[in-house]
């Protein structure tokens, strides 16, 4: 890896101040997060042809600028170019009059470029971006979208108004049930977790992509209501199962009285001397837990 971030670094230096960038057709994928900010935009300063692609993922950096680019040639791997996932990029500027070119004719028009989940945006960029796409096969960005964050292990990373990629359930998230959701366009995974409800999935509003898996499986305390499996099978190509029985949405709500055996019985409920009995509390049954918690019934 090192040495691959030294090659592109000196071949940066070497191709600074170029007016062209590489010669059509090609697969040269050009990564940029393997360059600083300044680096990225000062090989670009002056290039009016390029014929590559390039991405630009999970970076820090705040500008892109093509400022004098005239002819952008694809190469054959995909889009001219992608900027997916870098939470401080606020613009993208181009050369008003750039023209994006296809190098390989012969297959399917694809995206010219695919610019994604980069939540603070600007909307002045995202216009700007949108005008010079507006010929191009292209997905005009969210304003306030973010980039998946991959595994949740904290619910609190969810706090986006629309997501970008799949949302991976991590096997113990921890943190507070989201208070707000948003729109998902990508799959939800929900696979060998301790989770043990998901009723906060019902606000999320997924726009699942070709290819998508939707999964709830394999999930051994999580119990399912069977409100919510209704919601989510009607909206999504989903597989729900291997999670808890369903027999579990016969227990009774969080904080609900449970009857004691001597209650269960006799139909009454109490003024006799204290008795002890050990049962599963409410949290162990709902879990399916082998743990026993000693109940005083008074």
């Amino acid at each position: 890896m090192l040495g691959r971030v030294a090659g592109l670094r000196n071949m940066a230096k070497f191709c600074l101040g170029l007016t062209k960038f590489g010669r059509p057709p090609n697969d040269f994928v050009f990564d940029a997060q393997m360059l600083s900010e300044n680096e990225f935009n000062d090989l670009f300063e002056n290039v009016v042809e390029i014929a590559m692609c390039i991405e630009v993922r999970n970076t820090m950096f705040r500008r892109i600028r093509f400022p004098k680019l005239q002819r952008w040639y694809s190469c054959n791997a995909g889009p001219a170019l992608t900027v997916i996932g870098n939470p401080e990029l606020t613009s993208i500027e181009f050369n008003k009059n750039v023209q994006f070119l296809n190098s390989h004719p012969n297959t399917q028009q694809p995206y010219m470029a695919i610019i994604r989940g980069n939540r603070n945006l600007l909307p002045e960029s995202i216009q700007e971006i949108a005008a010079v796409f507006q010929s191009y096969r292209f997905i005009v960005p969210t304003e306030g979208e973010c980039s998946s964050p991959g595994y949740v292990r904290d619910l609190a990373q969810l706090n986006c108004d629309a997501y970008y990629g799949d949302i991976v359930f991590g096997q113990n998230p921890i943190g507070d049930i989201p208070s707000s959701a948003g729109d998902v366009e990508g799959c939800v995974i929900i696979k060998d977790t301790l989770l043990t409800d998901i009723e906060f999935l019902r606000n999320f509003r997924f726009k699942t992509r070709d290819g998508c898996r939707n999964l709830i499986i394999g999930n051994k305390y999580l119990c399912i209501s069977e409100e919510l499996e209704r919601h989510l099978r009607r909206h999504l190509d989903i597989t729900i199962a291997n999670n808890m029985h369903i027999s579990c949405r016969e227990l009774p709500p969080p904080g609900s009285h449970v009857p004691s055996l001597f209650e269960s019985l006799t139909g009454e409920g109490t003024n006799l001397s204290c008795q002890s009995e050990t049962r599963p509390t409410w949290l162990e049954s709902r879990s399916n837990m082998m743990l026993e918690a000693t109940v005083v019934i008074c």
